[in-house]
């Protein structure tokens, strides 16, 4: 049954101000909670926490971790400071790191902002990426930005979403830009990574420039 950051956090708030319950829906290591900590906009405040989340219907797990999380009175959000997250399975296995992370429970999104940074594996394939923001949604198991910069395959692709399906990785954009150790630049729609690393383009790639 795929896990939802709503019951996550009804978890959580009933955990204030009792003694931690350790399950299989929300895990957390050397956790400190403290009641609006001179704040009375917050409501809890907590350190050195993990949170381990599915994404709906898929085998990916994601992990957060943080050195404090808290949340503010009327609002669906944690707001987590200095993630590190984890996005992982057989053939995938992705870093992000960033400033701040905003987690919407509410909506199973979690919205990464200020110096993002993505290492690891694609499907077999090592890739480096940064972008500005970026949104990842637990539902859709996607995640996306206004354009993420990747190392792949000695090629740069500049895109704005990537979607996880079981067999697949698919990277869309409006273009994909895609620029090369000798600096030739082409465009396309769709790029398909299969789990045994190959890189297809279903559609047609248009060549641009060469510098």
């Amino acid at each position: 049954m795929p896990k939802n950051i709503f019951f996550y956090t009804l978890l959580l708030l009933l955990l204030i101000g009792s003694s931690l319950f350790i399950s299989s829906y929300f895990l957390s290591n050397n956790l400190e909670i403290s009641e609006n900590n001179g704040n009375m906009n917050t409501i809890f405040q907590a350190r050195g926490i993990n949170l381990n989340l599915n994404f709906k219907n898929s085998n990916l797990t994601l992990k957060v971790s943080s050195e404090m999380i808290n949340s503010k009175k009327n609002e669906k959000n944690f707001y987590v400071f200095e993630p590190s997250i984890q996005i992982k399975n057989d053939n995938t296995n992705l870093k992000i790191n960033s400033k701040r992370a905003v987690i919407l429970y509410d909506r199973n999104l979690i919205k990464l902002e200020e110096g993002i940074e993505i290492n690891g594996n694609l499907s077999r394939q090592i890739v480096k990426a940064k972008t500005k923001e970026l949104t990842i949604d637990l539902e859709e198991k996607s995640f996306f930005s206004e354009e993420i910069k990747m190392n792949l395959d000695a090629q740069t692709f500049s895109f704005s979403k990537i979607v996880f399906f079981e067999e697949s990785i698919e990277i869309t954009g409006s273009p994909i830009k895609i620029r090369d150790k000798n600096l030739f630049e082409s465009e396309t729609d769709k790029v398909l990574i299969e789990k045994d690393g190959r890189i297809l383009f279903p559609k047609k790639v248009k060549a641009l420039i060469s510098k």
